[in-house]
């Protein structure tokens, strides 16, 4: 079931819609979650509603919550064959970074750096709310590169320079950042695509740490208030290929690897785009999506601290998007609008929506589109608003210097039990040896033509536990 923790937590919401350059307008979808009849459209109801979200759109615009701009980035929409392959399909040139001012009756829009011959894929702002970290292909022939720059505009700064695709970036609380890369020399079993996986490095680019050893892809890290970072990671041994694609932390220094949610979810197939809410108590905002097809889907709330791939950790807060279930089914039927959800505190937050931008609440109450682009504008995406925010927690690295014959050694590993999370099907003592399967990489991209063998290429252990 999809329970609302956040329903009737506070009346005073939110929505009105304003479109770009224009006046508000009437609301067009706030009132659609709410139990209105078509005989009730003009009742008191969708009058309450369209007054709650008058006041709160003139609490943003007097900076009662917190701010009255956004960073935006600004693009074509990504329209990949696979949520995984978003770095190297469906790119176009042209967009950029900008500001929008929310303080008056209209937006008003400031370019801090045009992309018309390269692409800005997302934007992630620093602490002192003034540096921005961004992904930028910087012409369609180069690939992703991590960038600094001013708000103002100014001290534009390469990060890396690696011959490599570089992006999703995050700023750490010890002064690093966290990326995505592919310059480790691998590709998905199923496709040709490079899998970009975890790494982190200094603020300047050096001092490069590879912190994942997924041989397939990680996705979207942000930095949890406990200072781990929480991101999306797909495999699939012992599993089908279309999900899992769940969601783990791990420490700023490599370890401590924890499953977060829904590695055992047949459906959403995806979670990515995770981020805390603050004041929450650990629950994840994040976008509810397929396998095949783009980044787009559904919008929802995880609860970790309910189960670890149960269904009643997970609040869907936009149902007119079929999310499926955690038992059944493979997945990767979940189509929607939605992408880039960012939480402003624990009552609203910010989300894409066809290249739109919105305020909504958690109560599933209100709506406010806050940025339409006219139809002949490239869309906008990553909202996030602008504002000095604290560091989460710093998490010191547990691991001493180690020499390079160290770096290559086997890791020792230890199992405490291995009945835990078997559940009821498997008793104690029927267990009599454990398999150990080594996950080797595809370190050469093949045409999917040539396939020899179903979908995979080369062959390994998938669906051999829960095939949909």
């Amino acid at each position: 079931m999809n329970v609302n923790p956040y329903a009737f937590r506070r009346q005073t919401a939110t929505a009105a819609s304003i479109s770009l350059l224009l006046a508000i307008t009437s609301l067009n979808s706030g009132a659609k979650n709410l139990p209105v009849s078509s005989s009730e459209k003009t009742t008191p109801v969708a009058a309450q509603t369209t007054k709650r979200n008058t006041t709160t759109l003139d609490q943003l615009r007097s900076g009662g919550l917190g701010f009255t701009q956004l960073l935006l980035t600004q693009r074509k929409p990504l329209n990949p064959s696979h949520v995984y392959t978003y770095h190297a399909e469906s790119l176009h040139p042209g967009g950029g970074l900008w500001i929008c001012d929310l303080s008056g009756n209209k937006p008003k829009l400031k370019k801090i750096l045009d992309s018309s011959e390269g692409e800005i894929l997302d934007a992630n702002l620093h602490y002192d709310g003034e540096t921005i970290l961004f992904s930028w292909k910087r012409t369609m022939q180069a690939p992703f590169q991590l960038f600094t720059i001013k708000l103002d505009g100014s001290g534009l700064t390469q990060i890396t320079k690696d011959d490599s695709n570089n992006f999703n970036a995050c700023w750490l609380p010890d002064g690093g950042i966290a990326f995505l890369s592919d310059r480790k020399p691998a590709f998905a079993y199923c496709w040709q695509t490079t899998t970009p996986i975890l790494y982190r490095s200094a603020r300047d680019g050096s001092n490069l740490v590879r912190l994942s050893a997924n041989y397939l892809n990680d996705f979207t890290p942000s930095v949890l208030s406990d200072g781990r970072i929480i991101y999306s990671r797909w495999e699939y041994v012992d599993r089908p290929a279309i999900p899992i694609q769940s969601l783990w932390a791990i420490n700023p220094d490599g370890t401590q690897l924890t499953g977060v949610f829904g590695n055992r979810s047949l459906s959403p197939a995806t979670f990515m785009d995770a981020r805390e809410i603050p004041g929450s108590q650990g629950k994840i905002l994040c976008v509810l999506t397929s396998h095949n097809g783009p980044c787009r889907g559904a919008i929802g709330i995880v609860n970790p601290m309910l189960s670890s791939n149960d269904q009643e950790s997970i609040t869907n807060l936009t149902p007119e998007i079929n999310i499926g279930r955690v038992d059944k089914g493979s997945g990767n039927a979940i189509r929607g609008p939605y992408l880039n959800p960012f939480p402003v505190d624990d009552q609203y937050y910010l989300v894409s929506k066809k290249g739109s931008i919105e305020l909504r609440d958690y109560a599933m109450t209100t709506s406010i589109p806050l940025l339409r682009p006219s139809p002949d504008q490239l869309g906008f995406y990553c909202p996030q608003p602008i504002r000095k925010r604290k560091r989460e927690r710093l998490v010191p690295s547990s691991l001493h210097p180690t020499t390079a014959s160290e770096q290559q050694a086997w890791a020792t590993i230890m199992m405490q039990d291995v009945y835990t999370g078997l559940g009821e099907f498997v008793k104690r003592g029927e267990i009599k040896q454990i398999a150990v399967v080594q996950e080797v990489e595809k370190p050469l991209g093949i045409n999917p033509k040539h396939r020899a063998f179903g979908f995979q290429f080369p062959v390994v252990s998938c669906g051999a536990t829960y095939a949909p």
